[in-house]
């Protein structure tokens, strides 16, 4: 978990997804992600939810770094260009 203030800095922001919450909190990296899912409806907004709290989102950091870092590896978990139509 790492947050920021605002405004944020341009190196900050270009290295990670930053997102600026109801109250006025800038939060960045997996806890923003979570953040952000946990807007959606089903159980994966509601584990996003669970997620984005500080403390679930600072343990689970280290494995969404190392997801975003090699993206291009698990694209084909959401890629449809396999399916025929």
């Amino acid at each position: 978990m790492r947050q920021a203030g605002y405004p944020v800095e341009y190196r900050v922001a270009t290295k990670t997804l930053v997102v600026l919450n109801p109250s006025g909190e800038v939060v960045l990296g997996a806890q923003a992600v979570f953040f952000t899912i946990s807007r959606t409806k089903g159980l994966f907004g509601l584990v996003c939810k669970i997620l984005a709290k500080r403390v679930p989102s600072l343990l689970v950091e280290p494995v969404y770094r190392q997801l975003a870092k090699h993206r291009g590896r698990f694209a084909f978990l959401i890629s449809d260009s396999g399916r025929s139509n």
